[in-house]
């Protein structure tokens, strides 16, 4: 026995591998929104794409449960292969939904349950495979045979070496049972590059975009009809948060430089989750916006349903995304898949999403960089019309098929089962 496997890994009988899938995101999003319809996160969206295709694309090969918080909501053809295949729901604690209790308990909460309370739950099911699909791995030690991470991006550590230093010693002890599934051929560069992680257990499997609602042609004509007599000029859409790395004030800098050049403004709307930053920064951002807005028309669209995210993509004369650093960048394909021109910059796995159809930017933080980029679009008809075209181009290979596929191929592959075998 492996000097880090505990006692329990090696209990079960089931000739069955036993897998373990945390679906912690998704059932955030489905409490808040089942039946509503409503802005959807991109790591529940994620999670959602990951868990109907273990339900869906795989035989009965192994047992699997479920692990998450809160009810588990399920959609009519989910519930009936659940109870096919008897697939269980391990349901652990989670902090009330008092607002006092959440601000100032959050985290001490969130390390007990990390630490304390999923290791030792998880340690006695004998999982043969664990796959992490929030922030990172439970505890100091592996807690199955082997352990996938959905890896999204590694923003703190390549800001901060104390946190770097951290994440390495925390996956230190699991260098011979973690998988890594990285969500950007960047992503997964940065976690062998920056955590010396062997490169045979780090795969990229990149995200993707619904289009059956991200299209170019409408399904609700009235959502683009309210847009057009909301803003018959068109706009410039930003779609994110206050959050420091979106970098949403340069953005309002070159906003407003341009509308000290031109006789009509272009209108500024803000599409996204309104909790996306800390409230003193979102405060803060807001003061220095009220004081900077002097010429340009600002909109503040919150938790838009995913079918009205398409709409304001789809009437945007472009979208501007400015952030100084993506682990995959959804927001750009997403728009692309509208037949939204996208201005971003030239860095992080941006330029793999954006390929040859973005506007890039050299410089996100130049703000007259940032405003040049914007009127080249803005201003050329013809110029944003092949940026259109070439985004749509970009944006069709990336299917949620594909990803569902491919993490199917990778449970596959760890598990030891052979690739060539329908699934």
């Amino acid at each position: 026995m492996a000097g880090n496997e505990s006692p329990d890994l090696k209990r079960s009988t089931d000739p069955l591998p036993r897998v373990g899938l945390e679906v912690f995101g998704m059932m955030i999003d489905r409490r808040r929104h089942a039946g509503l319809g409503g802005f959807t996160t991109s790591d529940a969206r994620v999670t959602e794409h990951l868990f109907r295709a273990l339900l869906f694309r795989t035989s009965e090969e192994f047992r699997l449960e479920l692990l998450g918080v809160g009810p588990l909501l399920t959609k009519p053809d989910e519930l009936e292969i659940l109870r096919a295949r008897e697939i269980r729901y391990r349901r652990f604690p989670s902090i009330p939904d008092i607002f006092l209790i959440r601000t100032l308990g959050v985290r001490l909460f969130q390390k007990t349950l990390r630490d304390r309370i999923y290791p030792r739950c998880c340690a006695s099911r004998g999982y043969t495979l664990l796959h992490y699909t929030g922030t990172g791995p439970w505890g100091d030690r592996p807690l199955a045979g082997q352990e996938l991470l959905m890896a999204y991006d590694l923003f703190p550590e390549r800001s901060d070496p104390g946190t770097l230093a951290a994440t390495r010693r925390r996956l230190a002890s699991r260098r011979d049972t973690l998988w890594v599934s990285a969500i950007s051929t960047f992503t997964a560069r940065d976690m062998v590059e920056l955590l010396d992680l062997p490169a045979e257990r780090v795969v990229s499997i990149p995200l993707a975009v619904d289009h059956t609602i991200y299209q170019p042609a409408p399904d609700e004509e009235d959502e683009q009809a309210k847009l057009a007599r909301r803003f018959p000029a068109g706009y410039v859409l930003f779609v994110g948060s206050f959050a420091k790395r979106k970098n949403f004030l340069t953005l309002a800098r070159a906003m407003e430089a341009i509308n000290h050049r031109r006789a009509v403004p272009l209108t500024l709307v803000m599409a996204g989750p309104e909790l996306g930053a800390p409230l003193r920064m979102r405060q803060q951002v807001r003061a220095e916006v009220r004081a900077l807005f002097k010429k340009t028309p600002f909109v503040e669209i919150l938790r838009p349903t995913d079918e009205a995210m398409a709409a304001l993509y789809r009437g945007a004369r472009l979208l501007a995304h400015p952030a100084l650093f993506e682990g995959f960048g959804l927001t750009v394909l997403e728009a692309m898949a509208c037949g939204c021109p996208v201005v971003c910059g030239r860095h992080s796995s941006l330029t793999e999403v954006g390929g040859a159809a973005a506007e890039f930017v050299d410089d996100v933080g130049n703000v007259e960089e940032f405003a040049a980029a914007i009127e080249r679009l803005a201003d050329s008809p013809s110029r944003a019309e092949e940026r259109r075209r070439s985004g749509l181009q970009q944006a069709a290979p990336f299917t949620w098929e594909r990803f569902e596929c491919a993490t199917v191929a990778l449970y596959r592959r760890i598990l030891g089962h052979p690739p060539e075998a329908t699934v």
